[in-house]
């Protein structure tokens, strides 16, 4: 390692207050925060979260050099740590040569092959939703995106059950996520992380009732969900998994995926509202696709517009607007030695956002994907909503199948108009606050 390094310290940036550093600025500002650092600093700055030294690097270079990392110098369990006492031991908290084995395991529910069977039963649940809540009513759009989210994804994992059980897991795991996100992080009766900590054990107590259950009924079980693929993992597999285990990855699949699906379709609908010739392009594609028959799976791979839609959303509303790693080893970027303790953040927003990537990147422009253009292709990590690397998204095709679902229901059936107050990505803005200002009203088509 060169020996003319510059020391982290002289990266710009700013620690802020003692001990909080800059917590109150990132928990106000959300987005605003990275992008007003990017703005000052450019693509390399330093703050202080909470007692973590933080460095955020922005750009392809950046993404691929943490991203591709298998736990040598970048720890995602470090990054992540402070999900543990929520979601317990998981594939998020997990380097290396255990996430390998991990990850093999659990891939059995999301791949290729698996994935489509969840496709007709998604279809049901989704028809139904919508008939039965949106229909001719005015909707806070985004709180009701995450509940039918949250009971498609809690029917995913553990098969159908009566609706006062998902109804108690949901608002368990809202609570849950509410503690992730408060700045005071004490385990007091009755403060929000004491809430979370709460519902946190009681959603894996319940989860580990129901894994007990159906290991005791598994000849007389046939519904075919991810809690059947965890407990009949394939020959060679080399493990089983323990109830605890189990109850462990079905927290951390509902972490990560209860926001995904949502804020595609969310912010997808918002945009249509915007641009009413790409909703006339959908429309159009929908009735050339399918006519007047019923949604099938196979005709999802054909909704090409819809494709080039839904990256667009991915782009300008990524998931997660930051991916968080320890650092393990001291490590070289740009002349500046990084030391091991540090924390780095990488940002999918901010990489969305670069003008050498994406022509006018603050536009909703998707045919930026088209093959004649193919702006994403400018790099392997220039699209990154779904992470990459090692770590890369286990369910993001699970999830876009879900945003397919939805939107073709939608379209098909319905007309809609979105209510809010803002304009939009302008260039950036705090998406929370926004989706709690943003109603919709369903009305079926004439």
């Amino acid at each position: 390692m060169s020996q003319t390094l510059k020391s982290v310290l002289k990266i710009p940036g700013s620690f802020g207050l003692p001990y909080l550093g800059e917590a109150r600025q990132l928990f106000s500002q959300q987005e605003l925060f990275y992008w007003h650092h990017f703005q000052q600093y450019n693509s390399e700055f330093k703050t202080r979260i909470l007692g973590r030294n933080l460095i955020c690097l922005v750009g392809t270079e950046a993404n691929e050099l943490v991203l591709k990392d298998q736990g040598k110098m970048f720890s995602s369990a470090m990054g992540w740590s402070f999900l543990k006492s929520f979601l317990g031991e998981g594939l998020l908290l997990e380097d290396g040569k255990e996430h390998q084995v991990t990850r093999k395991l659990l891939n059995s529910a999301f791949n290729h092959q698996q994935v489509p069977t969840y496709f007709e039963k998604l279809k049901k649940w989704v028809e139904d939703y919508i008939f039965r809540y949106w229909e001719g009513r005015s909707i806070d759009l985004f709180p009701e995106l995450r509940k039918l989210n949250l009971l498609l994804l809690c029917q995913l994992l553990i098969g159908e059950q009566p609706e006062e059980e998902i109804e108690l897991i949901c608002q368990n795991f809202l609570s849950l996520i509410t503690g992730i996100r408060t700045i005071i992080r004490l385990n007091i009766p009755g403060s929000k992380f004491g809430k979370a900590q709460q519902s946190s054990l009681l959603l894996r107590n319940k989860f580990q009732a129901i894994i007990q259950q159906r290991r005791l009924n598994k000849f007389n079980y046939s519904q075919q969900d991810i809690l059947d693929c965890l407990l009949n993992l394939p020959t060679g597999s080399g493990k089983d998994l323990s109830d605890v285990e189990i109850s462990n990855h079905l927290l951390h699949f509902l972490f990560a995926g209860y926001q995904t699906t949502g804020k595609l379709v969310g912010w997808s609908l918002f945009e249509l509202n915007n641009h009413r010739g790409w909703l006339k392009k959908l429309e159009q594609e929908q009735l050339t696709i399918m006519g007047q028959n019923s949604l099938e799976i196979n005709h999802l791979k054909n909704f090409t517009c819809l494709k080039y839609v839904l990256k667009e959303i991915e782009r300008l509303y990524p998931p997660t607007y930051t991916i968080f790693r320890g650092v393990v080893n001291d490590f070289e970027y740009r002349g500046y030695l990084i030391p091991k303790g540090w924390y780095v953040v990488v940002s999918p927003l901010l990489t969305h956002r670069l003008n050498h990537l994406y022509t006018d990147p603050h536009q909703f422009d998707p045919n930026r994907f088209s093959p004649s253009r193919q702006e994403d292709k400018k790099h392997p990590f220039a699209l990154i909503g779904f992470g990459g690397g090692t770590h890369q998204c286990l369910g993001s095709e699970l999830a876009l199948m879900k945003a397919k679902i939805i939107l073709s229901t939608i379209l098909r059936n319905y007309q809609w108009i979105i209510e809010c107050n803002f304009s939009g990505h302008s260039p950036i803005f705090p998406t929370n606050k926004a989706e709690k200002m943003m109603k919709a009203k369903f009305q079926t088509l004439p």
